[in-house]
């Protein structure tokens, strides 16, 4: 995956910034509506066309493929009116049809973003998906991006299998003790303890159930900015 960083040196207002909003928990895809432009074209147009302090999108993914970086996941920028707060928006060059390498990189990129955030894959959306929004943006349907991600099952008392040796490992490393049976891939009192120790922790519905916030929590890389 090659990411160009553009993060300082894209045109901005010189009386407005953004501000950052801190821990992202989710992804928006929008397309740019035409096959030519790149982060500097779109930086220029929402700074001096729709007033905005900086180019709206954190990520523009060229039609050659290469992806260009144009904030801190964390920044709150503009570019999807009512739902910006941790919300990391990346745009396709293009209008409805994307290059294979596009394609390619856009999943590449999500499913990085989501090891580092742990963001869920039902939180990946395209613009017109989020409440509100009058738009047709991104031109395609993000359901078929959304099937290529990972889907993290719900885990309860009685779960056994490799998910459950996975949330059991996880936990092992964030020092959540399993003293009697550790990781043995099954879900029984000690692992349903260890959950519900863990979610009071890290200030989680503390109910031992393995859901998509404690999920999202678990996957979360460490806390970077850079």
């Amino acid at each position: 995956m090659k990411i160009l960083d553009q993060r300082g040196k894209l045109v901005q207002q010189s009386n407005a910034r953004y501000k950052d909003g801190g821990q992202p928990n989710r992804i928006t895809i929008h397309h740019s509506a035409g096959n030519t432009g790149s982060a500097d074209t779109f930086a220029h147009y929402h700074t001096q066309h729709l007033g905005w302090p900086g180019i709206g999108y954190h990520y523009v993914i060229n039609r050659n493929g290469d992806i260009e970086r144009c904030w801190n996941d964390t920044v709150v920028s503009y570019h999807t009116k009512g739902s910006n707060t941790g919300n990391i928006g990346i745009c396709l060059v293009g209008n409805g049809s994307f290059t294979t390498e596009q394609m390619k990189q856009l999943i590449t990129l999500i499913q990085s973003l989501q090891k580092r955030w742990g963001i869920q894959t039902s939180n990946v959306k395209g613009h017109r998906e989020w409440k509100g929004q009058q738009t047709e943006c991104p031109g395609f349907e993000v359901s078929r991006v959304r099937g290529l991600l990972p889907v993290r099952k719900l885990l309860r008392k009685g779960s056994k299998g490799e998910e459950v040796l996975e949330l059991q490992n996880r936990l092992l490393s964030r020092g959540i003790p399993l003293p009697v049976f550790g990781a043995d891939g099954i879900y029984g009192s000690e692992t349903e303890k260890a959950v519900r120790e863990y979610q009071k922790q890290y200030n989680l519905t503390a109910d031992g159930v393995t859901g998509a916030e404690t999920w999202g929590s678990l996957l979360r890389t460490e806390y970077l900015t850079t």
